[in-house]
């Protein structure tokens, strides 16, 4: 009965893992990280902002940005102002700039759109290719669809950091006019403080392109890592398992093949986190002048994996580099395979006793020494510093220890069942442990608890004993349980991101609406800082997220080009030799050939979580941009073309029909941020509905053999997601606080009523 519960179980899980089901899943789990409201946030004040700084630059007094330093003072270093003897000139070119750059981010995310499509088209190609040709045809063709995705996904990155680039100046300007104004201001007693301020914003940017260098660097060398080992883990897998385990290589090959998926996820979320980077100079700006400490703000919301954790297993489940170039994130699934068979060997036999002759060495094989040898191996492989790896290395120490009892109850001659009961509990209680790491992990890598059905998925086999389909089935829900605990995090997070955004959203129409009240054509230096440093956040938001978009198709440019090419030609060879009967392995009932083709599979769909959340993310701006931003671009160019047609209107004429199209622009901006507000609700509500029903379809395909689908998650697991959900919202807080477009008292105001 347990065989036949275990072979509709995977008909069941392989329903609710189609490939689409999980790449949507997938791209779900980075939707939070990546929420397309955050790039749409700042754009109303933005534009608003524009207009202001027009009607300002035609009303204020003038000065020299540089030549009326105080005598003695540092000067200024000056990167985005160009016209340095004229406040109000760097105001106008602010207001150009800023419509330049609109008209550009349109321009782009069009662009994006259209290849992402043609990556979507060429991964079909491809899939279509791996499935139906030939090992020497997949060496031919291949490469070029892998050179098509490739070069769609570098337009794409191109594309995106022309935008982010704009930002940047844009932020960059509004930073040194902020700076110029405040030293016009309090005079030679700021210039010295000022000019510290510059120095440090300017040393934060530089050491973050550093750290993302670096990072790019760690996180390809860690993905190739995580490629060999998967190339070399089927073949040892082959030769090591004793002979006729079945349950125990089908186990091996889905865990070989969740390690390479979990390398290439782990490989593409950090791209969600670098917008956090992008606001690093920021928190040194709200730090100074908001009251609180830079240093310890910075740290909070650095991507080196310094970010505090409420996780029970006291390991960070966030998405920073430094947790995702950890090597255990990839090698977690593998290490539960083999302490899964470990199981197997203590109580897989009829009557749950043990399989001793899977335990006993038989023709140079022996059960508890592959897992053995294995498991010193992958410890062999973990990083040295990593916090999942130090957790992972005594996992494992405690796995060998239970291997050596059960081999050397294999030695004895008696071999008596019972030598092996006291194995029992501390196997079941090392199956939790890892369970409870690989959900930390599928945090970090942003994926689904179960991967999707590939090429040639493993079948359960036609006999066995009981006890053994028993335990596989009881290892298959665990995989649920953990989709499960994704879905239904993704849920806290989307809700508890949704009423932050629109808390955030409500704080900046009210910016908008009291800006919109100021009398800018008779206006002075100090009452204009305010919106300098709003302009300043808002330009570092809409770069940070522009950045994110970048980095995105920037991993599928260096995954596909760098990692897998250079590999296709050694894998095609690998298939042919198997298509002519060189090759014979089998793991699990999987060919060695259908395996290396699941590989080249799993690798090429990857794109495909990165066109889905870059598609959200690009129709949500795009119908933004067409409703609000460019009929407000349109206003901006009328504003600039006064300025040129009437220089020598008298100035109030030409201050009335500015002030009247700001109004306008201002409208404009609170209607917009309304429909943001309204959106960011409704895609919330779509969100939901989608994880309602992934649920429901997982329970209604599994709750005839496994009833426990329908009862909570475990709450071992489920205390993981509670955490992550938890330090997610923290951290976005603190990025949130690191902005000072936004009103903090305002802000922090908002936040508590947020966890109320």
């Amino acid at each position: 009965m347990s065989v036949q519960k275990l072979v509709a179980a995977r008909k069941g899980i392989a329903s609710a893992s189609r490939g689409k089901d999980v790449i949507q899943d997938s791209a779900m789990t980075m939707f939070c990280e990546s929420h397309w409201g955050e790039l749409l946030q700042p754009a109303p004040l933005s534009i608003a902002l524009l207009g202001s700084m027009a009607v300002i630059a035609s009303s204020i007094d003038d000065f020299g940005l540089v030549s009326d330093t105080p005598a003695g003072a540092p000067v200024l270093q000056l990167t985005y102002a160009q016209f340095p003897e004229s406040f109000k000139k760097c105001l106008r070119q602010m207001v150009t700039n800023g419509y330049e750059a609109f008209e550009g981010a349109y321009q782009n995310m069009t662009k994006i759109y259209d290849r992402a499509a043609a990556i979507r088209s060429s991964i079909r190609n491809s899939v279509q290719c791996i499935v139906e040709c030939s090992g020497r045809e997949i060496e031919l063709l291949i490469p070029s669809q892998i050179d098509s995705i490739v070069g769609y996904a570098t337009e794409s990155r191109r594309a995106g950091a022309e935008v982010e680039q704009s930002f940047k100046k844009m932020q960059g300007l509004a930073i040194e006019l902020f700076l110029a104004a405040t030293l016009k201001i309090k005079g030679a007693e700021a210039a010295l403080d000022m000019s510290k301020l510059q120095l440090e914003i300017l040393k934060v940017e530089r050491e973050n392109e550093e750290r993302q260098m670096v990072d790019s660097k760690k996180r390809t060398e860690s993905f190739q890592k995580s490629l060999d080992r998967a190339e070399r883990a089927f073949d040892d897998a082959v030769k090591g398992q004793p002979f006729g385990w079945e349950l125990a290589g089908m186990s091996m090959v889905e865990a070989l093949t969740n390690l390479m998926v979990t390398a290439g996820d782990a490989f593409v979320s950090q791209s969600t986190i670098r917008s956090q980077m992008a606001m690093q100079g920021m928190s040194v700006l709200t730090g100074q002048l908001g009251g609180t400490s830079s240093t310890a703000l910075a740290s909070t919301l650095a991507a080196d994996g310094a970010t505090a954790t409420t996780s029970p297993l006291g390991v960070s489940t966030q998405p920073t580099a430094a947790n995702a170039n950890d090597l255990a994130v990839s090698l977690v699934a593998p290490v539960l395979s083999l302490v899964t068979q470990l199981k197997l060997l203590i109580s897989g036999a009829e009557g749950s006793k043990p399989e001793w002759d899977k335990i006993r060495e038989t023709g140079g094989k022996s059960g508890p020494k592959y897992i053995s040898g294995q498991l010193n191996s992958f410890g062999k492989e973990l990083s040295p510093e990593g916090n999942t790896s130090k957790l992972l290395r005594t996992y494992i120490a405690t796995g060998v220890k239970i291997s050596a009892a059960v081999a050397k109850a294999g030695d004895d001659a008696g071999r008596n069942d019972a030598t092996l009961k006291p194995q029992v509990a501390p196997v079941d209680q090392l199956i939790g442990q890892l369970t409870a790491l690989q959900s930390s992990v599928n945090f970090i890598a942003q994926q689904p608890g179960a991967i999707s059905t590939g090429v040639d998925t493993p079948a359960a086999p036609a006999s066995t004993t009981d006890s053994m389909a028993q335990l596989a089935l009881e290892f298959a829900r665990g995989q649920v349980d953990m989709t499960r605990l994704q879905l239904e995090t993704q849920r806290t997070m989307m809700n508890k991101a949704t009423d932050r955004l629109v808390a955030e959203q409500g704080l900046l129409s009210k910016s908008i609406a009291a800006m919109a009240q100021l009398d800018l054509t008779n206006t002075s230096l100090p009452k204009i800082l305010p919106l300098l440093k709003s302009a300043a956040g808002a330009f570092a938001a809409l770069r940070a997220q522009f950045s994110t978009i970048v980095s995105l198709f920037d991993s599928v440019a260096v995954l596909l080009n760098d990692c897998l090419r250079p590999r296709v030609g050694r894998w095609a060879g690998t298939i042919s030799a198997a298509e002519m009967h060189r090759d014979s392995s089998t793991l699990g009932g999987v060919t060695v050939s259908a395996y290396f083709r699941d590989l080249l599979y799993r690798i090429l769909v990857q794109p495909q979580k990165v066109v889905v959340l870059s598609g959200q993310v690009v129709v949500a701006y795009l119908e933004i941009s067409d409703s609000f931003i460019m009929p407000a671009q349109r206003n901006l160019a009328l504003m600039l073309e006064l300025v040129q047609i009437e220089s020598d209107a008298p100035k109030d004429v030409l201050l009335a029909k500015l002030s009247r199209t700001q109004s306008q622009i201002s409208a404009q901006a609170k209607d917009a941020s309304d429909l943001i507000t309204e959106m960011t609700r409704e895609r919330q509500r779509e969100f939901v509905k989608h994880v309602e029903t992934r649920l429901d379809a997982i329970t209604s395909s599994l709750k005839a053999v496994m009833p426990e689908v329908t009862q909570p998650v475990p709450a071992q697991i489920k205390a993981i997601g509670d955490a992550h959900a938890f330090d997610f919202a923290v951290r976005k807080e603190a990025i949130a606080r690191s902005n000072p477009m936004f009103d903090r008292d305002a802000l922090d105001d908002a936040i508590k009523k947020n966890w109320a």
